[in-house]
């Protein structure tokens, strides 16, 4: 369940449950719908999440001490609303994926 809320999804909630329940592992569990996921999400611990980064954190900047640039000796983090727009081809398709809804598919990067 973690590892499907800290997933990037790329299709609608059912159908990422559909695809990790066709998994070998769970070929013989009955696929649970959207509904019942984020019931249960909703039960989980939110410290869970905050622990879970805080060791991502953690194990990234002691594993590249060296590469890690700081500015006054703090780590300096910068977002803008950039936006990129890709040509729709197959090759893009094949390595990023794509959603599809009633009307086309889109590339999903």
């Amino acid at each position: 369940m973690v590892v499907t809320i800290l997933k990037a999804r790329k299709k609608t909630m059912q159908l990422e449950l559909c695809d990790i329940f066709g998994k070998k592992f769970f070929k013989d569990t009955p696929v649970p719908t959207a509904s019942a996921f984020y019931q249960n999400r909703n039960k989980m611990d939110s410290q869970l999440f905050k622990a879970i980064l805080q060791q991502m954190n953690y194990d990234f900047y002691n594993s590249f001490k060296q590469e890690v640039k700081l500015y006054k000796n703090l780590r300096l983090l910068a977002i803008d609303s950039s936006v990129l727009t890709l040509p729709n081809t197959k090759v893009l398709k094949d390595k990023f994926g794509s959603t599809k809804n009633h009307n086309k598919e889109s590339l999903a990067a």
